[in-house]
């Protein structure tokens, strides 16, 4: 098998690659929200660490 990328665009239905990109698409946006929310957390335990540290 040469190229195996034209292989599988030969057995696929054409309707699978639209729909492959949108779930690409979305969950890639979802991980972001999940790192930008654990980010803001941790940003936040830091604050209240160091503001406890400070009284």
């Amino acid at each position: 098998m040469s190229d195996p990328q034209a292989a599988l665009a030969s057995i696929m239905p054409a309707w699978i690659a639209p729909v492959f990109v949108i779930a690409v698409v979305v969950n890639t946006m979802a991980n972001n929200d999940m790192t930008a929310y654990s980010a803001g957390l941790c940003m936040q335990s830091i604050w209240l660490l160091g503001a406890a540290a400070m009284v």
